[in-house]
């Protein structure tokens, strides 16, 4: 019986994912272009507090991540956005800066937050299964704002740039 709920549960998310899928393609002509550019930084409110974010959204900036940066500014982070949501890890090799990592599931609620140490090679995986997001700041930020899990990020400010991405990945690929 689990098991067929499990399965309901997954069904029912990839229509989501293809319902969004096929609503970027219809604004494709609409919203042709969000104004993004990578490296470009946007303001994503979490849980009420405002953070600049830079969007790491290709295999490429994900591997990269904020490796070799000597600081963060204060209220910046980074967003990684995975293609499906399953059990994510993360490491600090050849970072150098103390982080957190919230790990983000597709409803933009955050399931768990850990704490990242410099250049530790250990990989951090999440607990859940369900991480569509993850999202990294200074070391304590997110404690410095009352931040918990069962908090939210708002997604809204994404859309565009993720119609985007999504619609230009699928005519370059």
């Amino acid at each position: 019986m689990s098991q067929c709920i499990h399965q309901l549960k997954w069904f029912g998310l990839s229509l989501l994912l293809l319902g969004i899928s096929g609503l970027c393609v219809s604004c494709a002509n609409a919203d042709r272009k969000s104004g993004w550019k990578p490296g470009d930084t946007i303001t994503l409110n979490v849980a009420g507090h405002a953070l600049e974010i830079e969007l790491a959204l290709t295999r490429a900036t994900q591997a990269r991540g904020l490796m070799k940066r000597e600081s963060l500014p204060e209220n910046h982070g980074m967003l990684f956005v995975f293609d499906r949501p399953e059990r994510r890890s993360f490491w600090m090799k050849d970072t150098w800066i103390p982080l957190d990592i919230a790990y983000i599931d597709a409803s933009g609620t955050i399931r768990e937050i850990h704490a990242l140490f410099p250049n530790n090679q250990n990989s951090v995986v999440s607990n859940s299964r369900e991480i569509q997001f993850a999202l990294e700041t200074n070391r304590g930020w997110f404690k410095g704002k009352g931040i918990r899990p069962g908090d939210r990020i708002e997604l809204d400010s994404l859309l565009p740039i993720l119609r985007e991405h999504v619609i230009r990945t699928a005519t370059d690929g």
